[in-house]
């Protein structure tokens, strides 16, 4: 298993893979199976979680959601029992 940021911080679709990820070909080559996970830009979104990160560590504690964003404790046991 590996982690690899992109070359100049972005990744872009135009170059493949290999070409975006800082590593040699010869270690590439070792790995059976590749997963990129691309960050959709959205200065929404980034603000929102930065200032969620922030607060988490201001406040050494998540902030309380709302009703609707809670799981019920049963239907996530039932997640993980099926993970």
């Amino acid at each position: 298993m590996a982690a690899a940021n992109p070359l100049y911080g972005r990744y872009n679709v135009k170059l493949k893979p290999h070409e975006n990820i800082n590593l040699p070909a010869a270690l590439l080559s070792r790995f059976d199976l590749l997963f990129l996970l691309l960050d959709q830009v959205d200065e929404t979104k980034d603000v929102a979680l930065a200032r969620h990160v922030a607060t988490v560590h201001k406040t050494l504690r998540a902030p309380d959601r709302d009703d609707r964003m809670k799981i019920d404790t049963e239907v996530m046991r039932a997640f993980i029992v099926k993970a």
